[in-house]
Formats: C-alpha cells, structure tokens, sequence
C-alpha cells in the first residue's frame, strides 16, 4: 500500500466488490474488510469512511511527489488544493518523521499557531 489518493477495491472470489476505500492506505479498513472476507464473513461496511486520516498520512508524502512531478503539479496543487499545499509545505519542518506521521504533525503545528493567534 502506498499513501497515494488511489482508491482500494477488495474484490471477492465472485467478483462481487466486497469493500472500498477511497484511499489505498486506509490500511485500518481495509485489514478489518479482509479479515472478514478471509473469515467467510461480509465486512461490517461495504466501504471505508476513512478520510482525514488517510489524508494527513499522504502528505507528509506530498513534497517528495511534487519534487518529482514537477513545478506546473506544484502549481495545480496550490491553485486545487490551498490547504493541501500548505499542509505538505509545513509538513517538511518534520524530517526527523515517518513521513506517514509528518501530516498529522503539521496539521497539529497549524492547529496550535491559529489557536495562539486567536
């Protein structure tokens, strides 16, 4: 699983979609939807609502892909996804970090300095 915005589809031996998730390193629900199927069992949900989570894991991420795609991507971020962007930016103070924990450090760096300023 990478922390990429790809989406994760957990098939069954019929064909049948058995479980979704927006997010291919919504590792939680995916191991919890598998764990079922695996078991003969229907997963509890049908597909994941893990959003902020698997998120903020992919943009400690986010540098390192922007490096690699190239300024006209940067671009596209800043102007799609502000918040993103920033995020990502803020979440390169973190190095010392997995970068799967780089996110949530910079979501809670943001969170304090617009506390401290209100």
């Amino acid at each position: 699983m990478t922390p990429k915005p790809n989406s994760a589809y957990l098939i069954g031996a019929s064909g049948v979609i058995r479980f979704r998730a927006h997010w291919a390193n919504d590792e939680r629900g995916l191991r919890t939807a598998l764990t079922a199927v695996a078991a003969g069992r229907a997963p509890e949900r049908d597909r994941s609502r893990a959003m902020v989570g698997p998120l903020l894991r992919a943009v400690g991420h986010l540098p390192a892909v922007v490096q690699f795609a190239g300024g006209q991507v940067e671009r596209d971020i800043w102007l799609a996804a502000t918040p993103l962007a920033v995020l990502g930016r803020i979440s390169r103070l973190f190095r010392w970090l997995l970068k799967d924990r780089r996110g949530p450090a910079a979501a809670a760096l943001t969170v304090a300095i617009v506390g401290v300023a209100l």
